[in-house]
Order: C-alpha cells, then structure tokens, then sequence
C-alpha cells in the first residue's frame, strides 16, 4: 500500500507497464481508496486525487485506457465508508473517471441493511456501474440479492450459479454479465480440481461473461493467462475474437450497462 503520492505514482506507472506488456488496450481499476486515505493521514478527496493523478499520468504513458472502480469492503461500517466515498464523489464534481462501485470481501461477512440504498444512489444518481463479488465462495442466495437487491449490472466470480440453471437464466435474461477468473478460482478453491471451470457452463447456457484477472500482484500471473486457461479448456477461438467487443460492452467504461 503506497505511503506517499509519490509512491503510489510509481505503483501505478509499474502496474500499467505490466499491462501494456499484455497488450491490455484499457484497464478498470479497483481500489479501497479508505485504505490510502487513511493510511496517509489525508482526507477522501486527496485519496482520489492523488490516484486519478497517478492513473492519469500512467495512462499517458502508456496509451492504456482506464476506469476506476471504488471497492467497499463487506463490514458492518459499509454504510459509513460509503457516504465518505460518495460525498467525495460528489464533492470531486463526479470526475469522468471514477466508473463504478465494487462490493467485495467475506461474503459471510454481516452488512447493514441499508447499504443496497447507497449503491442505488451511486448508480442512479452518480451514474456508477455496480459490480458486487458474489457466490464466490458458494453461497447462491449472495448472488440472487446482487441482482434483486442491489441491482448489480455485473457479478463478481459468480461460481455458485452454475450449479443453477434458474440462476443462470436470470443472469441471461438480465444480460448481467460475470467477471469469470479462472486462475483465482483455483487458488483460492472457489472451484476445487475436481471442478469444471465456471466458464464451461455459462458457454452452454449463454450466460454473458468476460474473462478477468483477479489480484495478478499477488498471483504474479496476468489476463495472457487467465486466457491460456480458456482456450485450453474450450478451444474456442471464435469466443476469444469477439471477446474485445464484448469487454468493451459490459465495461463500465465503455459499455452499454450504465
């Protein structure tokens, strides 16, 4: 976690030089933005200031394209943190790129009844993509409250759906897509040896989905080989050709979702 703008400038600029090595055209970023903030002694407007400079700067650089999604982690201050995060937002003049807002951590974890509201308001009244991590470890219901609940326009890992055929035709009907991360799946047992990649499944059922890395810091792996796992599984070199259209539709920068 950087310690300085300084640091967190040359973070960024490292992360987007990775990406252009991968031919990666743009990016979402996610971050816990709370975490800088306070970490740094500095309020949430400087937060995001400091990583809109960097990411800016690092964008141009590279010619890598971003988007940034704040993640708010499941606790029972979620509600908290999330009227600091809006009202920066807001307080920023809603800056074009800050793109979405990401519910994510223990999926067992206990949140406040109202924290839907806040994602609600972020989506309707400040034009954020939602994307909330669900049925990551499992847990169905998780998903089924991201779609009705917090009207999500993307779900996070989705693993327990497949075991769903109701689920996954709710995920169609709604062209909610997935963000399908093979290689994390494995490691963090979301999906166990024995297991199918999730991907096998949304295929047949044509439940929209997009091929994402998960945390390629701490896997020291990046997208080339969540999509090496794909094409070794599927074969299916069609998919991949039309793949770049279809990360650009769900994206929350580009797409059609928000």
């Amino acid at each position: 976690m950087p310690r300085s703008k300084d640091d967190l400038e040359q973070i960024v600029l490292q992360t987007f030089l990775n990406f252009k090595l991968a031919n990666i055209k743009f990016v979402e970023i996610r971050n816990t933005i709370l975490y800088i903030a306070n970490l740094n002694n500095i309020t949430v407007e400087v937060a995001l200031i400091w990583i809109l400079t960097a990411l800016d700067n690092a964008s141009k650089s590279t010619g890598i394209d971003y988007g940034l999604i704040i993640t708010i982690r499941r606790s029972e201050q979620a509600c908290v943190d999330m009227i600091k995060i809006l009202s920066a937002i807001e307080n920023l003049g809603l800056p074009k790129k800050i793109i979405g807002l990401d519910l994510a951590g223990n999926e067992d974890s206990t949140i406040p009844e109202n924290l839907p509201f806040f994602f609600k308001k972020g989506k309707y009244e400040l034009n954020l993509g939602i994307t909330i991590h669900a049925g990551e470890t499992g847990n169905l219901n998780n998903i089924l409250e991201a779609v009705h609940v917090f009207e999500a326009d993307r779900i996070g890992h989705g693993t327990a759906a497949m075991h769903c055929k109701k689920t996954m035709d709710l995920l169609r009907e709604k062209d909610i897509a997935v963000e399908v991360c093979p290689i994390s799946n494995r490691r963090t047992n979301s999906l166990t040896e024995d297991d199918a990649y999730t991907f096998h499944q949304f295929l047949k059922y044509k439940v929209p989905f997009v091929l994402c890395s998960d945390n390629p810091a701490i896997h020291n792996l990046n997208l080339v080989e969540d999509y090496k796992v794909f094409i070794q599984e599927t074969n299916d070199i069609d998919f991949l050709t039309k793949h770049y259209k279809d990360q650009k539709k769900y994206s929350f920068l580009y797409g059609e979702v928000r």
